[in-house]
């Protein structure tokens, strides 16, 4: 472990040249992930992403803006990154993706405990309900082809709660970690159950645009540099900081 941490201080900036980055990220905080505090912007992708920043010679600006529109803006170059992408074949043709993996994170389903729903991980079991998430979120591969009865959009988690509270949609689908911590941070504490097992677990990813200039070499930097640092001590007490899992 020594002999990894060494060779991955002294990483040297690569091929790309060094500039400000800008990272897109959505209008709502999405904790532990990335999140405001009165320090400013932290969480796990955050720290991760400026360490590897730093090490490759480059700065870091965020720009907030819809979820949906970060994606606009990354498949037009408006922005150079996003911290957090799954992959779908979608979006492969407008973005590098940065291997590895730099975080996990997985998508239940989520409901009002008043509605007594029961899961037991068949999706289609539960196709008569009104089902709700977030625009432009991935959820894998069975819910992006599920077809309930109802299955709306909504422009962020926040929304995507009071639809639920107020009765437009049965089920929800998100992270349970963000949205705990939404709820903590409006004040809610409304009865929500997280049903199990979780509908995906799949791998977060760095993704660069691919119309910014000299996209093709910074993604190879970024990825030398993640590749080394995820097998450091560093990394594994962020993930334990955050209280977000590894895969084994």
């Amino acid at each position: 472990m020594r002999i990894v941490c060494l060779i991955f201080a002294i990483i040297s900036i690569g091929s790309s040249q060094a500039s400000q980055l800008v990272v897109g990220i959505s209008e709502g905080d999405y904790a532990p992930f990335y999140y405001d505090t009165d320090e400013g912007l932290t969480g796990a992708a955050v720290e991760i992403v400026e360490l590897i920043a730093q090490q490759t010679g480059h700065s870091i600006a965020y720009q907030r803006l819809p979820w949906k529109r970060v994606q606009q803006y990354l498949a037009q170059g408006r922005i150079d990154l996003v911290m957090l992408y799954f992959k779908s074949p979608d979006r492969a043709s407008d973005v590098h993706y940065v291997e590895p993996a730099i975080l996990h994170e997985s998508s239940h389903l989520f409901v009002m405990a008043s509605q007594r729903i029961e899961f037991e991980g068949d999706l289609e079991s539960l196709s008569g309900f009104r089902f709700g998430y977030v625009d432009g979120y991935w959820h894998g591969n069975s819910f992006e082809q599920f077809e309930p009865k109802v299955k709306k959009t909504y422009a962020n988690s926040r929304a995507l709660i009071t639809a639920l509270q107020r009765g437009v949609i049965d089920v929800a689908v998100g992270n349970e970690a963000v949205i705990g911590h939404l709820l903590k941070e409006i004040g809610l504490r409304l009865p929500i159950n997280f049903l199990q097992p979780a509908i995906d677990y799949a791998p977060d990813y760095i993704a660069i645009s691919r119309q910014i200039d000299d996209a093709e070499n910074l993604s190879a930097d970024f990825a030398k540099v993640l590749e080394q640092f995820t097998q450091t001590q560093r990394y594994r007490d962020i993930l334990k900081k955050y209280g977000i899992t590894k895969p084994r």
